[in-house]
Order: C-alpha cells, then structure tokens, then sequence
C-alpha cells in the first residue's frame, strides 16, 4: 500500500512539474500592470518589512530619497509589546533599483518632509505622539548632519524648502489653526506670524501666499520672503484648502485628500479647475503635475479592502482635456510618490516600486 501511495506522489509532482512553468507565467502576467507604461520593481538593499515611508523624493533623473521610521521591538509587559519608533532615510543613484542607507543620528520619531537643493539635504523629523519636530540639515549628501531646529508643543511643519543660499523656510501650523512662515538660517530664525483669516499657506520661490477662509469670497494674498503684502485677488471657486504642493515649474496643485474629486492647480498666476466627479465614486489621494502631464493617485470610494484601498490612477497627457484610467501592477496600497522630467515613482509597499516612464 505504501509503495502505491509513493508511486501515484511521484508521478504527481512529475505533472506538477510539467505545469510549473505555465503556472508560474500565468501569476506573472496576473501580477503585473496590462498597462505599457508601468514597471514594478523591487528595490534592492530596502528593508520589506519593520519600516514605513512617509515622503519620497526625487532630485534629478538618477537620484532620488525615501524617508520614513523603522520600528524596534523593547520588550513585553502585561502581555503588550512595547515599541519605538525611529528615523530612516535611504537613497538611490539609479531611480530606485538599489538603495544605500544614510547615516542618521539617532532620532525617535519619523521623517516627514525632505527638500534637496545641490549637495545640500533637508529633513524634517516630525513625532506628532510627542508634540515635537526636529529640522536637521546635511552639506554633504546625507554622509553628515547637523540639528538646526526643534520646535515643541502644539505645532505640525506642513512644508519645508531649502534655497540655493542654504537658508531654510518653513509653514508651521498651531493647534488653534494660526500659521507661521518661519526662516532659519545658520545665524538666526525669523518668524512671520500670519492674521487668523489666513486658512492656507504656501511657500513659493519669491516669497509665500496665502488663502482666506470664505465661501463666499475667498482671497489669495501674495508675500514677499519678509511678509509684506505684495497682492490681493480674488478667487472665483472654492479653493481645496488641506493640502497644497508645488513642483519645480512653481506650479502649485490643491487638494482635499480623501475627500474630494476635484484638483486646482496655480500656473503663472491663473487658476485651472479639473473635475473629477464624471469618474463616479471617485476620489484624489495626491495629484501630480509636469507641463501637460497630470496624474492623479487615488481610489473608488467602494473599493475598500481589508489590506488597504484599490488605488486607480487617472492619467491626462493634455492638461485636463482627456482622462485615462491605467492599471498599475499593485493596486492595493501605494505610498509616498514623485514625478519629475515626465518620470513618475511610487512606492507600493513591501520593497515594491512603481514607475510610470
């Protein structure tokens, strides 16, 4: 019987084998995108698991950041785990394929904004359990830092930027809602403090602006780098006033992420509206602008998952006027992303990368 039984598993893994290589094609094709211009990939010398990223950072065409915290387990105590959580920054010479790990203080908490500027790298580590930010600054791509900056209590860094002088600016925001546009450099910190009806701020190359909070007139106010009133417009539509980014052109995207099919973008002083909401159920997590390029990362508002959201990406290459949906190769969870020079990245999770060439 037992000679049987060995002969019929024999000659069953012999079949197995026979259809092993069509298996495995078929997850393959399963796994990956349908879409052409979608490449998956998995970083090589990037930890899958223990670590989160929160900001990822392209510089130029070759090198790129991603930063985050990394999770240390401390030990058990009634039957809990207790854990810490610390910064992690890595970064790339060949857009994301290998990865080097930079040599960061030790710092609880997680990297939440990074701004690049030649050899010169800014973070920010940012520990919201903690009520408590750090801005740290390296001259010498990542190989040594300094503490420039801590600022404790009721605050949240929203942005950062570095300039070619080396001076640091920042939008800080208060626990009642008033902002600050802070500016450090190495022998001082200047602190501009914005009136309560200012909702938005943005820092731009030339200074910085701000948003008025109105349904019914709301306003953009310009500011020169000291806070001087420059202009007062008025804006037409309701502006999306949680989140704002600004690409390297200085234009300048709005969104309300999660909630909200529609983007506004600011380029060269004139306001564009792109409406979502003919993709029904659909909402933006995070826009990305270059020239006539848009794409738009976000996700079905029925399309929660156990393990995340399904992420559906929006792409227009003609500023808006058309809109194509395009399947990626990890639908379920995407991360932090950045296009620069018509090249998009997102980290997927689990080591995973997605490019969009």
């Amino acid at each position: 019987m037992n000679s049987m039984r060995h002969i019929l598993m024999l000659a069953h893994i012999k079949k197995m084998r026979t259809y092993l290589p069509i298996i495995l094609l078929v997850l393959t094709i399963v796994s990956c995108g349908h879409n052409e211009h979608w490449e998956e990939y998995f970083g090589k010398n990037l930890p899958s698991s223990g670590q989160g990223y929160e900001v990822l950072k392209i510089d130029d065409q070759f090198n790129l950041y991603l930063g985050g915290e990394y999770t240390v387990t401390l030990g058990e105590v009634n039957n809990q785990y207790q854990f810490e959580r610390y910064c992690v920054l890595y970064s790339s010479s060949d857009f994301g394929r290998t990865w080097n790990k930079l040599p960061l203080p030790k710092l609880l908490g997680q990297i939440s904004h990074i701004d690049v500027n030649g050899g010169n790298i800014v973070i920010v580590n940012q520990f919201i359990m903690n009520d408590s930010s750090q801005i740290l600054l390296s001259e010498d791509k990542g190989r040594n830092w300094k503490k420039l900056f801590s600022y404790h209590k009721d605050n949240y860094i929203q942005s950062i930027q570095i300039g070619n002088d080396k001076k640091i600016r920042l939008v800080a925001r208060e626990r009642n809602g008033n902002q600050k546009v802070l500016s450090l450099s190495k022998s001082k910190i200047d602190s501009i403090i914005l009136p309560e009806e200012i909702r938005h701020v943005q820092l731009t190359d030339k200074g910085f602006f701000g948003i008025t909070q109105s349904k019914t007139s709301p306003h953009l106010i310009k500011y020169d780098s000291l806070g001087i009133v420059k202009s007062k417009s008025d804006i037409e539509f309701k502006i999306p006033q949680v989140h704002s980014k600004q690409n390297d052109e200085g234009d300048i995207l709005f969104y309300d992420s999660y909630t909200s099919s529609k983007i506004v973008l600011l380029r060269n002083e004139q306001f564009f509206e792109f409406d979502l909401s003919k993709f029904e159920n659909y909402n933006v997590k995070e826009p990305y602008i270059e020239d006539s390029l848009i794409i738009v990362d976000g996700f079905y508002s029925d399309d929660a998952a156990l393990l995340g959201v399904i992420h559906t990406f929006l792409v227009s290459e003609d500023f808006g006027q058309t809109w194509e949906e395009e399947e990626i190769p990890s639908p379920m969870i995407t991360e932090p992303g950045d296009m620069k020079k018509g090249r998009f990245l997102t980290y997927a999770g689990i080591g995973r990368f997605q490019e969009r060439k």
